[in-house]
């Protein structure tokens, strides 16, 4: 009987310090993804800005198209007999 006690016992032990080193990498996966989490809504904040600056480009280059539609207006009517 006691040697089966050593026995469970020892299984408990070995199944107490797998568990802890599962925990271990599990905590460092963790660390890890939080880390990786960080820098991904750094690079979201990096491409919204951007969106918003592309906009702007798109926003003053419809500007540009219509104002250059309107020189064109002008001209065909400098032009017109």
């Amino acid at each position: 009987m006691d040697q089966e006690m050593r026995e469970i016992l020892n299984k408990i032990l070995h199944g107490q310090t797998a568990m802890s080193e599962n925990i271990d990498l599990l905590q460092k996966d963790v660390s890890s993804m939080k880390s990786d989490i960080s820098i991904l809504q750094k690079d979201v904040g990096s491409l919204q800005q951007d969106v918003s600056s592309m906009k702007d480009n798109i926003s003053a280059l419809q500007q540009d198209v219509g104002s250059m539609k309107g020189d064109i207006s002008a001209l065909q009517k400098m032009s017109a007999p």
